[in-house]
């Protein structure tokens, strides 16, 4: 992993994957668009950190991948639903919020073209992705913390992976 800095003191790894998927992205002329998804990309798992630290769990960091990235934090959830749903709704939260920015400046004439319309479509595949029932995503979060209490924390997670 290469530690590329930190954003609101959290520690920010990309894996070197992704730098060989930028690089092939470049090639094939789509290196700006892979640059804004992993931008929004990091965004989203930003936000997951943000949630956590307010609710006072010990942010470790993040790292990103190809594939997206991944929120690391110190301390489990088990048994705390209602911080391990808001944690896990943050990051769609983060990516409908800038979707619903960006459609309005699209409405109002303020932003126009194939980035603006690259922008929305971006986020609201990566909300919608991200808010399927299938652990580890963030919809399938939420689901086992909203299970976990009547049918157990593992069986939930196992039925859910």
């Amino acid at each position: 992993m290469l530690e590329v800095g930190k954003i609101a003191g959290i520690r920010v790894r990309i894996h070197p994957s992704l730098l060989i998927l930028l690089a092939i992205f470049g090639v094939l002329g789509l290196l700006a668009q892979a640059l804004m998804v992993f931008a929004l990309v990091l965004g989203h798992e930003v936000a997951h950190l943000l949630a956590a630290r307010a609710f006072g769990f010990k942010v470790i960091g993040l790292e990103l991948f190809p594939y997206g990235g991944t929120a690391y934090f110190d301390d489990l959830f088990e048994g705390r639903k209602w911080e391990e749903s808001m944690m896990a709704l943050a990051g769609p939260f983060f990516n409908l919020m800038l979707l619903f920015a960006a459609q309005f400046g699209r409405w109002e004439g303020l932003v126009s073209g194939v980035w603006a319309e690259d922008f929305v479509r971006f986020n609201l595949y990566l909300a919608a992705f991200n808010l399927l029932p299938i652990l580890p995503l963030d919809g399938g979060r939420v689901v086992r913390a909203v299970l976990a209490e009547s049918l157990g924390f593992v069986r939930v997670t196992k039925s859910l992976a």
